[in-house]
């Protein structure tokens, strides 16, 4: 029918290829007004490669191959890291050369999606993407001559447009990720692509999550070739818009049988299954289309109404292409360019590209090694603002591993950074470096020379007010104050400091527009506030909130690691409001929120999860307990106490014995059983040198030790009087006879 929309005919090719009993899902679908969501998979038919393509192409010219970096890092690499991350350390390496690069898309041809996409505008409807190349306009163009649609691509289109007063006959493209522009030259060319590289780490707000959120509240999505894997930027949104409308997710198989599936447990499932081979040790370069079944899956189980069709997707595409839209594309060569620049650059470059990346995929020891290779060969150099900053970057990779040694060489490194930019009079690279500096003092609690490196850094501030930089110092001045008042030193006194210096530190990230600052600050109020409670109702609820608007920007930032922790915060903090208020919602709350905690562990590199995992599953095991849902709880906690056995740590073992013996009331043979277990670990302390140590060092293994004992004897009390009286005995001879 010439007025059918292109949505409508989609939906009754797709009810022509899956069986009859799935057709009836698609009914909830509103094809009225068409709006897709594109993403590179809609291009490859074109003959352009897809971003694993182009990114293992790139970076096999850029990185250091003879440095022991083969084609396996690179995979990982670009497994391993979202794209957006990817293309923005490059940038910060290579700078704005890495757009040559984008020479490979200049010969493209539109192929049958777009042309489709193109009938999509001209009926009138919306084409979101987060592709850069130009292959819409151009099918749009040579169907029906010069642009008359809404085209949004930069920060002003997206501020100055309204959803709600959309002209109902007139098309709409959006460009999420920025667009090549074939009417300049050079780097012009890609402008508006650069700027939302420089974005990276500040997520997407503003007029563009307002029109994002908008369109995905109003309208039936389909999506088309997109991955999901945008996760600090697009991808984060979608999952968070809380909507009734319908989500079509067309998803490329070879399949002879279109599947059509509507329910969330199968995304729930699928998006299981790729967790448990992540903290199994797979990284997502093992997983097939792992990281792109994680984030798609993501969206989905979060609709009400989601439906994914699995199948030869160019099929669909090309029943429902007009006769003359329905293209056959040469391909593009599978070679992409190499500009002229990459054969001069520095190797000194390569190693710190190298090493950034690394860290940024959580390999800490590969980065340290790239890193102390380009320090090495900037030592011969003359260039002394070169040798400050590669020294900076390698104190900071120091101060990642997080051990007493590298602290102490991190430190070693600032200080040799710090006098080259004090000799260079560079004020904002010293002042930052201080700020490092600080970090590392008070992660090794020495709290008086960090303080007094701050209330010298205040002269400096006030000397340099004027200038654009000392805004952000400000906020990273009070964020580490704050910390070490509120944190680091902890007494009450100090905590009543913290607060409210963190609270201006939170109004002044705002007004600066440092979101990832502002997360960070409101994250560490959350958490002062949550130690200093005690009972306090109130406390509690008001570091709840810190740490809910804390999650918020992560969430649109993109940052999985952050949003795993406070998750994991505000639901203890749940769980705890539960039992002072006897609310059972809010313990169901905080199950829910160690749950989707530990989705977003998923998003990390192998190398970063696994004790966090275990930490966040004991947390859930431990509220599943306090719900009665035993079995459930007795399921996760066991995986969790093998694990801990295999890591040798006895401590934490006990700690989940202790859930599972409670988890066991109405099973008095698994209970003596855990008894026995519990019974085991402390009977080897009172020979083994090393556990009597940690007693008399941290009062915390004491004191949880008497507590396990002791909840292990009561519990046997009328099971096993014996086994209970021995266990009673066994606490008092390693800690005292105390209550």
């Amino acid at each position: 029918m010439e007025n059918e929309t292109v949505a409508n005919a989609l939906l009754k090719e797709i009810k022509v290829q899956v069986d009859t009993k799935s057709q009836s899902s698609l009914d909830k679908m509103d094809g009225k007004r068409s709006v897709f969501f594109v993403g590179a998979g809609a291009s490859v038919e074109s003959g352009l490669p897809n971003f694993r393509q182009f990114s293992e192409h790139m970076l096999s010219n850029l990185l250091p191959k003879d440095h022991g970096i083969s084609m396996v890092d690179i995979s990982m690499f670009v497994s391993e890291l979202r794209p957006e991350v990817l293309l923005q350390t490059l940038q910060e390496v290579f700078g704005e050369r890495i757009f040559d690069f984008y020479d490979w898309f200049d010969d493209a041809e539109p192929s049958t999606n777009h042309f489709v996409l193109a009938r999509v505008i001209r009926e009138g409807g919306l084409v979101l993407t987060t592709n850069v190349d130009n292959l819409i306009e151009t099918a749009y163009g040579q169907l029906y001559g010069e642009r008359d649609f809404d085209f949004l691509v930069t920060r002003e289109d997206f501020e100055n447009f309204s959803v709600s007063e959309m002209d109902a006959s007139k098309g709409v493209l959006m460009k999420f990720h920025g667009t090549v522009d074939e009417n300049k030259t050079g780097l012009a060319r890609y402008e508006t692509v650069r700027f939302l590289l420089d974005q990276v780490g500040e997520g997407i707000l503003g007029g563009m999550h307002r029109v994002l959120t908008d369109v995905v509240q109003n309208f039936d999505m389909i999506y088309l070739g997109y991955s999901g894997c945008d996760n600090f930027s697009v991808q984060p949104v979608l999952c968070n818009v809380d909507t009734d409308q319908t989500t079509l997710w067309l998803w490329y198989e070879w399949k002879e049988q279109m599947i059509l599936e509507d329910s969330g447990d199968i995304f729930e499932k699928d998006m299981n299954e790729v967790g448990a081979m992540v903290s199994h040790g797979k990284s997502f370069s093992e997983i097939n289309r792992g990281m792109e079944i994680l984030s798609t899956c993501e969206i989905l189980k979060e609709r009400k109404n989601a439906i994914r069709l699995r199948g030869n997707i160019s099929t669909i595409m090309g029943a429902i292409a007009h006769p003359d839209d329905s293209i056959a594309v040469e391909g593009l060569s599978a070679q992409g360019p190499v500009p002229a620049w990459v054969k001069n650059t520095s190797r000194i470059d390569r190693m710190r590209c190298a090493a950034k990346l690394y860290s940024r995929a959580n390999c800490t020891d590969e980065g340290i090694k790239c890193l102390e290779e380009a320090n090495r060969l900037a030592n011969s150099k003359s260039d002394k603002f070169l040798k400050a900053q590669i020294t900076k970057e390698l104190g900071s990779e120091y101060a990642n591993a997080s051990t007493a040694d590298s602290y102490k060489k991190a430190l070693g490194c600032y200080d040799i950074a710090l006098k080259i930019f004090e000799e260079m009079e560079i004020t904002s690279s010293v002042m930052d470096t201080i700020l490092n500096i600080v970090n590392v003092l008070r992660r090794t609690r020495r709290f008086d020379e960090a303080q007094k490196l701050l209330d010298e850094l205040e002269a400096s501030i006030k000397n340099n007010e004027t200038e654009t930089f000392v805004t952000k110092i400000k906020v990273r001045k009070g964020l580490m104050l704050g910390l070490i008042l509120g944190m680091g030193r902890g007494d009450k006194e100090s905590r009543d400091k913290a607060l409210p210096i963190l609270e201006e530190a939170a109004e002044q990230a705002d007004e600066g527009g440092f979101v990832r600052l502002r997360a960070a600050v409101l994250n560490a109020s959350g958490l002062i506030k949550y130690q200093m409670a005690g009972d306090s109702i109130e406390m509690l609820e008001s570091g709840a909130k810190d740490l809910d608007a804390a999650f918020r920007l992560n969430i649109y930032i993109g940052d999985a690691r952050s949003c795993f922790q406070q998750m994991r915060n505000v639901g203890l903090i749940h769980a705890k409001l539960s039992r002072l208020t006897n609310r059972p919602e809010l313990l169901e709350q905080a199950i829910a929120e160690f749950r989707r905690g530990e989705t977003f562990l998923f998003r990390l590199s192998k190398n970063a999860i696994l004790g966090e995992l275990l930490e966040i599953r004991f947390r859930l095991g431990e509220s599943l307990v306090d719900a009665a849902r035993f079995d459930e709880a007795e399921t996760i906690l066991s995986k969790v106490r093998e694990e801990r056995v295999t890591l040798g740590d006895w401590h934490n073992e006990a700690r989940t014995l202790e859930l599972l013996l409670k988890a066991s009331v109405n099973d008095p043979e698994n209970l003596i059983t855990r008894a026995n277990q519990v019974k085991a670990i402390y009977e080897d302390a009172k020979s083994n040198k090393t556990k009597k140590a940690r007693f008399k060092n941290q009062a915390i293994t004491a004191s949880n030790g008497r507590q396990i004992l002791t909840t292990a004897s009561d519990m046997l009390s009328r099971e096993d009087p014996q086994l209970s009286v021995e266990l009673q005995k066994l606490a008092i001879e390693l800690f005292g006879d105390k209550a």
